[in-house]
């Protein structure tokens, strides 16, 4: 999601660069989808938390880090 607003997580010297307007307005977006749309405690939701809701269909949308859903992945391969 961060990658839609131009966020990049190290710049061209590989320093962090998470504080930039660009990961601003990611993480405002993200905040306020969350807080409007989902209930009450889902910013505590672990992984296997999550995909037991999608699985149960009480799920519509999840956002996922690359690396969770790749390990995700390996382990049930």
């Amino acid at each position: 999601m961060a990658n839609s607003f131009g966020a990049k997580r190290f710049n061209e010297d590989w320093i962090p660069d998470i504080d930039s307007a660009a990961w601003n307005h990611a993480v405002t977006m993200y905040v306020g989808v969350l807080t409007k749309y989902s209930p009450p405690g889902s910013e505590g939701n672990s992984f296997n938390e999550i995909l037991a809701l999608i699985t149960e269909g009480k799920c519509g949308m999840w956002i996922v880090q690359l690396s969770q859903h790749h390990s995700y992945l390996i382990q049930n391969s």
